[in-house]
């Protein structure tokens, strides 16, 4: 069976999810902002195996991974 992650796709959620975050950094740490975001996107980029994360305490259904100790992708 072939576990390889063929693409990345985001879903609406998570796009507003990402501008969330960005507006939250841009009042409370606007040098940062970008590199956060920039941060999370890469990160996720990096996933080459379906089972490649942690499974998800909440959702045993969905994977995980926690990037820079404050984010958590499912």
């Amino acid at each position: 069976m072939n576990d390889k992650v063929k693409s990345i796709h985001w879903s609406f959620e998570a796009d507003a999810d990402l501008s969330e975050i960005f507006e939250y950094y841009l009042e409370h740490a606007p040098e940062n902002a970008s590199q956060n975001i920039l941060d999370l996107i890469s990160e996720t980029e990096k996933i080459v195996f379906t089972k490649q994360w942690q499974i998800d305490e909440f959702d045993s259904t969905c994977r995980r991974i926690i990037i820079k100790r404050k984010f958590r992708v499912v």
